[in-house]
């Protein structure tokens, strides 16, 4: 019987993998709990570290669903900073370059 680390990791795998694209709606609890024989809140517990980790979101109600991993850029152009500057501060590490 596999334990809450255990299904993290294989669910982290599927989502990585390509198995579950950005906002499918993962199984149930009790689909999870009764696949891997483990009581449902094991994959409770599993599905809130998933979401601390940042793999998932929940909807009330509804069920969890894989959150989009690309990068977000916080465009918040308030103060002094020029968009332009911002792009700059965002990219900075990547193998993105400014035209010249």
């Amino acid at each position: 019987m596999p334990n809450e680390m255990e299904i993290v990791d294989k669910l982290i795998f599927q989502i990585v993998s390509g198995m579950y694209k950005a906002h499918d709606k993962l199984p149930s609890e009790n689909a999870v709990a009764d696949q891997y024989k483990v009581p449902r809140i094991t994959v409770r517990k599993a599905y809130e570290r998933l979401e601390e980790l940042g793999y998932v979101y929940q909807k009330q109600g509804k069920g969890s669903y894989v959150k989009d991993r690309r990068k977000r850029i916080e465009l918040v152009l308030s103060g002094d900073v020029s968009f332009s500057e911002k792009m700059l501060e965002n990219c900075s590490g990547s193998s993105w370059s400014a035209p010249i």
